[in-house]
C-alpha cells in the first residue's frame, strides 16, 4: 500500500468517526427534549390548555395558550378524563408548592370545571401586583362567577381586574377579548 493511500483512509476514517460522533451528539440532543416534553417539560398553564380539549367552558378567555373555541355553557365536571387528571396535579402542586403560576393554572382548572367560586378565592390568592395573565384570569373567574350567580356585583370587579391587567400589559389579547363581553 502507498503512502498517499494510508493517508486517504485515515482520513476517511477520521472525518466518518467525527461524523458519528456529530450525529451522535444530535441523537443525545433531540432525544433530551423528547424526553424533556415527555416528562412535562410544559408549563403548568400549557398541560391545562391541552387538557382541556380545545373546548371553552367559560365565557371569557382564559390564558396560557388556550386556542379559541366556540363557547359552551356546559361546565366539562366529569366529561374529559384528561382535564381532571391535570385538574388534580395542578391541585397537589398548588397545595405543596403554591407558587403564582401553580396558583393560576389550578385556578383556572376549577373554573373550567364549573367550580367558579373556588376559582375566584384561588385566583385571589395568587400573588398579581405585576402578573397580566393572573389578573386577566382573574378577570375572567370574576366574569363566570357574575353570570352563573347572578351576581352583578362581580362584573365590576371583573372589568377592574382586566383594567389591571392591561395596565401591566396592554397587548394582552385575552384581556381585550373578555373585557369586550360584559
Amino acid at each position: 500500500m502507498t503512502t498517499a493511500g494510508a493517508k486517504r483512509r485515515s482520513g476517511t476514517g477520521m472525518r466518518s468517526g467525527a461524523s458519528s460522533v456529530a450525529a451522535a451528539l444530535l441523537a443525545i440532543a433531540v432525544g433530551g427534549g423528547i424526553w424533556a416534553i415527555a416528562r412535562g417539560a410544559k408549563s403548568p398553564a400549557h398541560r391545562l390548555a391541552a387538557a382541556s380539549g380545545g373546548q371553552r367552558e367559560v365565557e371569557g378567555r382564559l390564558t396560557g395558550g388556550f386556542s379559541y373555541a366556540p363557547f359552551s355553557r356546559t361546565p366539562a365536571t366529569g366529561k374529559n378524563a384528561a382535564l381532571l387528571a391535570v385538574a388534580g396535579e395542578l391541585q397537589h402542586a398548588a397545595q405543596t408548592d403554591p407558587t403564582p403560576a401553580n396558583l393560576q393554572a389550578y385556578g383556572a382548572a376549577q373554573l373550567l370545571l364549573g367550580r367558579t367560586e373556588d376559582a375566584v378565592v384561588t385566583l385571589q390568592a395568587t400573588p398579581s401586583e405585576h402578573n397580566a395573565t393572573a389578573l386577566a384570569d382573574l378577570g375572567v373567574a370574576r366574569l363566570a362567577l357574575s353570570s352563573s350567580t347572578d351576581r352583578a356585583d362581580e362584573l365590576p370587579r371583573a372589568a377592574e381586574a382586566l383594567e389591571q391587567a392591561l395596565a401591566i400589559d396592554p397587548r394582552l389579547p385575552e384581556a381585550w377579548f373578555t373585557k369586550a363581553i360584559p
